[in-house]
């Protein structure tokens, strides 16, 4: 497997945690090269260390930000030998996109013949931003099993996020300012080990309906429930009051995610070589009730339903599946779902899936896509891809795009659109995150400028929060974003 920028195989991080265990699979850091500007020798630089109760030290606040003009994410450009505004211009120079299907020598011209013909976005002033930054919590890591699977991240109300770390997924609260594993795929001795599975390398995730669903390297697929914190409270409960759980004696980190996760199935999908889990999604469908769908590399999309994990349907593609996508509420020929999917082809495919009937193929692309989302109304359908851009389709009015938005300096990984439908999030593999303004034919968009790999994007069911995540040994984090009072 190539890599984007980094060597994603880096050594252990310190902990910047609040309450969480130790772990041992943090990607190298991206300014682990920079040298600082202060007169200690290499032997005598002074090592940074954070006890348990200095952890929020390490975070930075909207104030700090604003008012102390701290950096977003803690970096001391102070200290550093080179200024932001100048690295983040080397990082646009020397960033190698990753792609299959367009030469390196050609990616300029491509670049600009795919942008030059439509109008792109303007940036918005910070007083105008969509979503405004809250918090850089540097106690919720995360980490990437495979360069171009970016799904990592998953939000279940303002202050519910789970993400994938060590092969765990764990789960942080804001409100608490606690995160805790809920599902531990480390395998034996580190974790428990589940029935006729090792350990489980985990490279998507998904979270709905209560339910926790997580991919793996060679076509696993572990659901779990998520436990109820209190009688009348579950995860993603936005009126539920949480509060910290007593320390039983000789309780341990797997009573915990026992107690946190309830494991309903596990399995591999396929038995290819190569089937790697690429994307996951779990909704509710009038033909098939509550269902998981998986995206794989060997070619296909499957679903099952929750109640008995029976598979209900299986649809083959002449190309390496990586993500696909049920439309809200939506029908397609034969009555079942209309699903769009992606992968190794530059076409978008929209399918029936109860029929198994090809409904159309959308065109345009230039190199493999990896993300593909519909609008709530079920209209618009946003696809992402390795040619840097993210498409934006009417599918009543297939033949063109209602735009093409260019990214800025990599391929397209993730996209989410919130909730309420007025913001479209598209997450490249490094730097930036760009949210457009969807009331305004994506005419506008706000840039989150960082630096690291994105592991994830995702927005809370109601909107009102965005979430980050940073994939970093020195600085991995979790950016918490508010929606902006409208003005």
């Amino acid at each position: 497997m190539a890599d984007d920028a980094v060597d994603l195989t880096g050594e252990e991080a310190a902990d910047g945690g609040y309450s969480r265990a130790s772990s041992s699979c943090a990607p190298s850091g991206f300014l682990s090269g920079l040298a600082e500007c202060d007169s200690c020798s290499e032997d005598e630089q002074p090592v940074e260390e954070f006890l348990q109760d200095e952890h929020e030290l390490a975070d930075t606040t909207a104030r700090q930000h604003e008012e102390d003009g701290r950096d977003l994410q803690g970096i001391p450009w102070g200290r550093l030998q080179v200024t932001r505004d100048r690295y983040r211009q080397q990082r646009l120079q020397q960033y190698r996109n990753y792609m299959n299907c367009i030469p390196d020598e050609d990616w300029d011209a491509v670049r600009a013949e795919l942008v030059a013909p439509w109008p792109q976005p303007r940036p918005l002033p910070r007083q105008r931003a969509s979503y405004r930054f809250v918090r850089n919590w540097r106690g919720v890591p995360s980490s990437i099993v495979h360069f171009q699977l970016r799904n990592l991240l998953w939000a279940a109300s303002a202050h519910d996020v789970f993400v994938v770390y060590d092969n765990r997924v764990q789960h942080w609260n804001s409100a608490m300012r606690r995160c805790e594993d809920v599902l531990d795929l480390r395998g034996a001795p580190k974790g428990p080990r589940l029935p006729s599975m090792g350990r489980v390398q985990v490279s998507t995730l998904a979270v709905s309906c209560g339910l926790l669903a997580a991919g793996g390297f060679t076509g696993e697929l572990v659901l779990g429930r998520l436990a109820r914190r209190e009688p009348e409270a579950c995860w993603g409960d936005e009126d539920s009051e949480y509060e910290e759980d007593e320390e039983q004696p000789g309780s341990d980190a797997q009573q915990r995610q026992q107690q946190a996760c309830e494991v309903l199935h596990s399995c591999r999908v396929t038995q290819s070589e190569n089937g790697i889990t690429n994307g996951i999604e779990i909704f509710d469908s009038c033909s098939f009730g509550c269902c998981v769908m998986t995206s794989n590399n060997d070619c296909c999309v499957r679903l099952f339903d929750v109640a008995g994990m029976r598979p209900r349907q299986r649809l083959a593609f002449p190309f390496a599946v990586n993500y696909a996508t049920a439309r809200p509420d939506g029908a397609g020929l034969g009555g079942g779902p209309l699903l769009a999917v992606v992968g190794d082809d530059p076409l978008t495919w929209l399918m029936d899936c109860r029929s198994g009937l090809e409904v159309m193929k959308l065109e345009g692309h230039r190199d493999f896509s990896f993300a593909v989302e519909w609008h709530p109304a079920g209209q618009l359908l946003a696809t992402g891809n390795q040619d840097s851009t993210t498409r934006v389709w009417d599918v009543r009015q297939p033949s063109s795009p209602l735009a093409v938005l260019g990214g800025s300096m990599g391929a397209i990984r993730s996209l989410r659109f919130s909730p309420d439908g007025s913001c479209l999030a598209a997450a490249e593999p490094a730097d930036f995150v760009h949210v457009y303004d969807v009331a305004s034919g994506f005419s506008r968009v706000q840039e989150i400028d960082l630096f690291g790999e994105v592991a994830g994007v995702s927005f809370s069911p109601d909107a009102s929060a965005l979430f980050v995540a940073i994939s970093d040994s020195m600085y991995s984090s979790l950016l918490q974003y508010q929606r902006a009072p409208l003005v």
